[in-house]
């Protein structure tokens, strides 16, 4: 291949070599899953742990692929029991809880005429406003024009049509006290108090078909991540690690290790298979046997 054709970096003939081999790609290539690659409960390791002097005496290879096929059953067990816990909570995730629902703003079904009197003419309908009263308006426009001379300063207080005391005033003591709130009908506030069929069923925890489909797609979420990742590492560990038993048993020099350890990887191979058969069986909640169990509890549905 002329130079002028090759990158820039595969120029000379060391460079070029490297350029051309053909296991170039294999080695390029990502490494395959690895302990950092997913994450799992540590609790769940003791279930895939060896015999204790079981593991010493293997090849080096191995042991560190035994190593990631416990890591990689331990994070089978860790999505079961997210999954498990999930199923627990399909009882509640379609009817959650509406604790703060009444902070929540409503229209009230309140009419206009059926308004309280102490709300502002601008809250209420336009039917009803209060046409202003003559005396009002004579008022109001006497205050719009100013007698001569107030326009700019200097001027006095008597240029200015102040109202002067009232002739007709009440003693303080025949003033009524005012009203008693919690003695008011609720007809007369200005937010209706009424305990209506949706107001007395506000605590009740209701359907909500929003939750219930985010909890279906955590669900399937999780359901994924088993089937296309989890079991599949667990199955892959396992078969690199059965190549290299294999191997390493026709080496004179760890052939009674490795025979020790065929007798207890057959046993955990055999529970291999029945937790692939088990996230095989894995489904998603359905709605109405949902329905019938928060029935059969007395749980509203």
């Amino acid at each position: 291949q002329p130079n002028f054709r090759r990158p820039y970096w595969a120029q000379h003939e060391k460079s070029f070599r490297t350029y051309m081999r053909k296991d170039l790609a294999v080695d390029r290539s990502t490494g395959d899953y690895g302990v950092e690659n997913f994450s799992y409960d540590e609790t769940h390791l003791d279930e895939w742990q060896m015999p204790e002097g079981l593991i010493e005496d293997l090849p080096t290879e191995l042991k560190q692929r035994i190593d990631d096929w416990q890591a990689a059953g331990a994070a089978v067990c860790t999505a079961l029991e997210r999954i498990q816990k999930l199923y627990t909570e399909s009882l509640y995730r379609g009817w959650p809880e509406r604790r703060l629902s009444h902070l929540s703003r409503r229209t009230s079904s309140m009419s206009s005429s059926q308004a309280s009197p102490f709300l502002p003419p601008s809250m209420m309908g336009t039917s009803d406003r209060i046409a202003p009263s003559p005396l009002a308006l004579a008022i109001s426009q006497q205050m719009r024009s100013p007698p001569l001379g107030m326009e700019s300063p200097p001027f006095t207080p008597l240029d200015s049509n102040c109202p002067g005391t009232p002739t007709n005033w009440t003693d303080s003591k025949s003033i009524p006290p005012p009203p008693d709130l919690t003695r008011i009908k609720p007809e007369l506030s200005p937010i209706s108090c009424r305990r209506d069929s949706t107001l007395s069923t506000t605590c009740a925890p209701i359907f909500d078909e929003n939750a219930w489909e985010t909890y279906l797609n955590t669900f399937r979420a999780e359901l994924d991540d088993i089937r296309v990742h989890a079991i599949v590492r667990l199955k892959g560990y396992g078969y690199t690690v059965d190549k290299l038993r294999v191997e390493s048993g026709s080496d004179a020099e760890f052939k009674d290790a490795v025979d020790r350890f065929t007798e207890w990887w057959l046993m955990m191979k055999e529970k291999v298979r029945s937790y692939d058969a088990r996230v095989k069986e894995l489904e998603e909640p359905d709605l109405d046997f949902v329905k019938m169990e928060r029935t059969a509890k007395g749980m509203i549905v």
